[in-house]
């Protein structure tokens, strides 16, 4: 089993993407069992999606950093999302 410690350093650094299929399935089957660690890959999920939209403008206007924040602390969707 993969600590929460290990899954989250390997989902914010996307290594994920080159590593082994085993790997992989153990990260997705503590991802089924962790509500802490799926709401960190959702977070991550959002802010990406955020700066990619982002990438042009300077700064974000206070409604956007709003809207942001909301979007971050909704409760995650259920495991097969």
């Amino acid at each position: 089993m993969q600590r929460c410690d290990e899954v989250t350093r390997a989902l914010a650094r996307e290594e994920l993407r080159d590593a082994s299929w085993r790997r992989r399935v153990l990260v997705r089957i503590h991802l089924l069992m962790c509500r802490a660690c799926r709401r960190y890959e959702r977070e991550l999920d959002v802010i990406g999606e955020a700066a990619r939209q982002d990438a042009g403008e300077q700064e974000l206007g206070a409604e956007r950093v709003e809207a942001l924040v909301r979007r971050v602390m909704k409760e995650p969707p259920e495991p097969g999302r």
